[in-house]
């Protein structure tokens, strides 16, 4: 599960919102420069972000729901019969399986 809780601050808002989304606080007067989170439409708005980055991998591996996104690993994890895994064959150290599921999370 990865969860892209920083996402909302990398969106910038149009130069004309800014003002739109200015707030009053002890400080002085502020106002947004990114996607307000928690306010009306940016949750549709940041999804559909996620979404489009990730378009090519939805239906095989990734499942993002707003924010955060699951993962799927392989559907099998290669298993010998004698009970050992099938690992890669420029490091027995590591299982195919994994190797598979780390480069669908990259």
């Amino acid at each position: 599960m990865l969860d892209l809780f920083v996402g909302y601050n990398h969106q910038t808002l149009d130069t004309s919102s800014h003002d739109m989304s200015s707030f009053q606080t002890p400080q002085g007067a502020f106002r947004c420069t990114v996607l307000p989170q928690g306010a009306t439409n940016t949750v549709a708005i940041f999804h559909s972000d996620v979404t489009f980055i990730l378009e090519l991998r939805i239906l095989h591996v990734a499942k993002p729901f707003v924010d955060d996104t699951a993962i799927h690993g392989p559907a099998s994890c290669y298993e010998n019969p004698d009970g050992g895994y099938e690992t890669i064959p420029e490091n027995p150290g590591i299982q195919c399986f994994i190797w598979e599921h780390l480069n669908d999370v990259h």
